[in-house]
């Protein structure tokens, strides 16, 4: 009775051992590359059955068939855009943003050329109200620009009407600094 209780344990004991052993190599292998890729399998592993679409004689979305890889074939593949849209896009964002803030940068050290206004101009068209405030300051002071009272007048009011903090009080002080000729104008 004890060597069948003993026998009966053994078995039960190497059971999983054996199911264990018995997984393939090929679950071995997916096993060995998902611990080294952190747990993700690459695309060689999980496709490796699909027919590889840039091999010679073979066109994209054509797999059943070989076909000779001519000029018209290569310009089909030409067509095939690899890059990541939402990464091209993010980095264009973040060039953006920097040629802006490099732009704030130079208004702020004095510093005015047609680069920066023309950024200023592009951003102001768009209603961006740091825009609007920038370009009343540079056209009020005459940094990089000559003085223009009027323009920077007319930067405030639009800036008034988008909400621009402290743009009414820089208006009123612009109006007054102005000459009567100038406010003449300025009613035209």
């Amino acid at each position: 009775m004890k060597a069948k209780f003993l026998v009966l344990i053994l078995l039960l004991c190497s059971l999983p051992l054996h199911f264990g052993v018995a997984a393939g190599l090929d679950e071995i292998y997916r096993d060995l590359v998902r611990s080294d890729n952190r747990g993700y399998l690459p695309l060689f592993v999980k496709n490796r059955h699909a027919p590889n679409i840039f091999d010679e004689g073979f066109i994209a979305g054509d797999v059943a068939k070989p076909v000779a890889i001519d000029e018209q074939n290569l310009k089909n593949f030409e067509d095939i855009n690899l890059v990541n849209e939402r990464q091209r896009l993010s980095a264009e964002r973040e060039a953006a943003e920097l040629r802006w803030q490099q732009v704030l940068k130079n208004v702020q050290n004095g510093y005015v050329s047609s680069i920066e206004l023309e950024e200023l101009t592009r951003r102001e068209a768009d209603n961006n109200s740091q825009a609007i405030d920038v370009l009343g300051w540079i056209y009020a002071r005459g940094i990089g620009v000559d003085v223009d009272l009027i323009k920077a007048f007319n930067y405030y009011k639009k800036g008034v009407s988008l909400k621009v903090p402290n743009a009414m009080e820089n208006a009123v002080k612009v109006y007054k600094a102005m000459s009567p000729e100038e406010k003449s104008r300025l009613l035209e």
